[in-house]
């Protein structure tokens, strides 16, 4: 199996013979809905008014509402009382399919019976809002909502604002105000959530307080929504050791603020799962903060550790033969923990071979080829140096293995019975020129693969879908794509659909795992 990270795939421009996507959604309101309950979800944006079906990553049945605008539709949605997390949804009829659109599965509700108050910019007309509780809203352009708690004294409130976990474009700000006036408490960016705002406060006396919610900007309109939540839960960060949550193998601990019986987290925050990868793995022993006190390793391994201070460097020892290729892959900001890595390779004397690139968000990474064989050192730090006290982080070491680049920029497609769908293939190649195979996964009943390959040497190809002429319009199917290298060969994985994902959350940095890979397919009148 390849590594994940040469197994991304590049899909470029996909043409096919039907219209272009016709449905859009812009806004939805409330931004979550309730497990085990009904909640109505209203869509506004641009011909939504012919979109008969909604589907739902979290297996929902939703009933539409008819109503008579041709930019706005509603559907009543039934989620499984088992569901959480952030949930995918999508409307579809016979015009086409819409774009992904993110919702909260949020068991707390909506205060005083209005989700989304409209005139609240004002002190005195600050919206109440009671514990548990939430509140959506959208900000407005050069104003402040406001929002009415009525506190007892020495009594603990967990404060979020979920925005940019939800693909809106608001960077939120969060103030506490006293019955005068005074500003308590202030929080901007909290690290572990990219720039939405989470906080505890403890109220000093019995009384009134006022929530100030804005964009850090002053920005507003449609794009800049959010979610206002309070609860008396802990607040989860994130566990230890770093899990991927698709990962199976043993428990993990959640680290927080605030005590409590059971495991309370933010459903908005990056998943906290109950396991750990069955990756060989490796606790990170201390004192490792000098290259003589180096903690050794071997590899394939996955290193678990923790920046215990803004300057700690933690050092590992490996052994790598001439011509070695190996691939160091971190993992922080995509798993909720609040430290961006530089990890560096060094010779034993302390020289520097080659250091990971700082310019990006993504999670720090470094391929070396090992010109002579010898002892290495492999050094983490944090970059900032402004890093919390035991941030966790992890570093998968394997070595390198050929495959290939590739990722979509459309994962939208839509074609009528009896139609095609063409999608070209561009592909970035890492120590491989031998011919690829991509495939669907899983094979779909009435769609038949006329082309699927990218030739031997070629970075160019096409993935060609036929459709039976007994399609049913208005049908909808989600499909991955899997590639193989070589002709019929078992090595395969999952191409990547980013780039369309960046499209639709723009200011995401982390983008939603689950629906990177997917593809939406509407048949079409």
């Amino acid at each position: 199996m390849l590594p994940e990270k040469y197994l991304l795939l590049w899909l470029g421009a996909c043409t096919c013979c039907a219209r272009a996507a016709a449905l859009e959604i812009r806004h939805l309101s409330p931004f979550g809905v309730v497990p085990g309950h009904r909640t109505v979800l209203t869509f506004s944006g641009s011909g939504l008014g012919k979109a008969s079906n909604l589907w739902t990553s979290f297996g929902a049945t939703a009933r539409r509402i008819t109503n008579s605008d041709p930019d706005v539709t509603a559907f009543e949605v039934s989620c499984p009382e088992t569901a959480t997390g952030v949930g995918a949804i999508q409307l579809f009829g016979l015009d086409g399919i819409s774009n992904f659109a993110l919702v909260l599965l949020d068991p707390v509700r909506a205060s005083s019976g209005q989700s989304e108050p409209t005139e609240n910019h004002s002190l005195a007309t600050a919206h109440s809002i009671t514990v548990p509780g939430t509140a959506d809203g959208v900000a407005k352009s050069e104003l402040i909502d406001y929002y009415a708690l009525e506190a007892r004294a020495a009594e603990t409130y967990s404060i979020e604002v979920i925005a940019q976990r939800l693909g809106s474009q608001m960077d939120p700000v969060v103030s506490v105000l006293d019955h005068a006036g005074k500003e308590l408490i202030y929080c901007d960016d909290e690290g572990g959530i990219w720039r939405d705002t989470r906080f505890r406060f403890t109220a000093p006396t019995e009384g009134k307080y006022i929530l100030a919610v804005h964009d850090v900007g002053f920005g507003g309109g449609n794009g800049f929504s959010y979610r206002l939540r309070l609860t008396h839960d802990p607040l989860i960060w994130f566990s230890f050791p770093l899990i991927d949550p698709f990962e199976a193998g043993v428990p993990v601990e959640q680290l927080g603020e605030g005590k409590s019986n059971r495991a309370s987290a933010s459903p908005a925050n990056p998943p906290i799962a109950t396991v750990l990868s069955t990756f060989p793995s490796l606790a990170e022993r201390e004192p490792n903060d000098r290259a003589a006190e180096a903690q050794s390793i071997n590899w394939p391994i996955m290193i678990n550790g923790k920046i215990q201070r803004p300057d700690d460097i933690d050092f590992f020892s490996f052994n790598a033969g001439k011509d070695e290729k190996l691939v160091f892959q971190s993992q922080t900001r995509s798993l909720g923990s609040p430290c961006d890595l530089v990890l560096s390779l060094c010779k034993s004397d302390g020289l520097v071979i080659v250091q990971s690139d700082s310019s990006n968000s993504s999670d720090a990474a470094l391929t070396n080829k090992f010109s002579e064989a010898g002892r290495y050192l492999l050094t983490v730090r944090e970059l900032s140096g402004t890093a919390a006290p035991d941030v966790p982080y992890r570093i998968k070491v394997e070595e390198f293995q050929p495959g290939l680049e590739v990722s979509s920029e459309n994962n939208r497609l839509q074609a009528s019975a009896g139609g095609e769908v063409t999608i070209k293939v561009a592909a970035t190649r890492f120590d491989f020129s031998g011919p690829v195979t991509l495939a669907l996964d899983p094979t779909i009943e009435g769609i038949s693969l006329e082309k699927g390959v990218i030739p031997e040497g070629k970075k160019d190809g096409e993935l060609k879908l036929k459709l039976s002429s007994n399609m049913k319009p208005g049908t909808l199917f989600h499909f991955r794509v899997a590639a193989r290298l070589g002709i019929n060969t078992v090595t395969a994985c999952t191409v990547s659909t980013a780039p369309a994902l960046k499209k639709d959350f723009p200011l995401m940095p982390i983008l939603p795992a689950e629906l990177d890979g997917l593809f939406a397919l509407g048949v079409v009148e």
